[in-house]
């Protein structure tokens, strides 16, 4: 009985390291995180809890306000496009189409980017 019990125990700590170290996210602000996409791994997409808000993530940064997003689609033969996201707008009863900005191309981006006062804020993490 303790030999199984040893075992269980072992089994149980085996997945839940598994779990956290699958299932750790590439990067996080507060509710937002960006990790792999359910239905293609080799997706990145950056979620609110549960909500899928930009997919593609190549690169991100955040501060108290925005959301800055760049993303290159390998299945538009490597499309960039750039997003921006007002967290103080976001909510989880709104579709992503409703909250993000985008798709911009990089002179839209840093246009937005100056009209909101975040031209300062560069990306911080990259998967390219």
């Amino acid at each position: 009985m303790k030999k199984k019990n040893i075992i269980l125990g072992l089994f149980f700590s085996i997945l839940f390291v598994s779990y956290i170290i699958f299932n750790s996210p590439y990067w996080s602000d507060g509710e937002y995180k960006v990790t792999d996409n359910g239905g293609a791994a080799w997706i990145k997409t950056l979620y609110l809890e549960n909500h899928g808000r930009v997919d593609y993530v190549s690169s991100i940064a955040s501060n108290d306000k925005y959301i800055i997003v760049k993303s290159i689609n390998s299945d538009k033969n490597n499309l960039t496009a750039y997003w921006i996201i007002d967290k103080s707008k976001d909510n989880v009863f709104l579709n992503s189409n409703e909250i993000v900005e985008g798709p911009l191309n990089q002179n839209q981006f840093i246009t937005q980017k100056e009209k909101y006062g975040i031209s300062q804020l560069e990306f911080e993490e990259n998967w390219e």
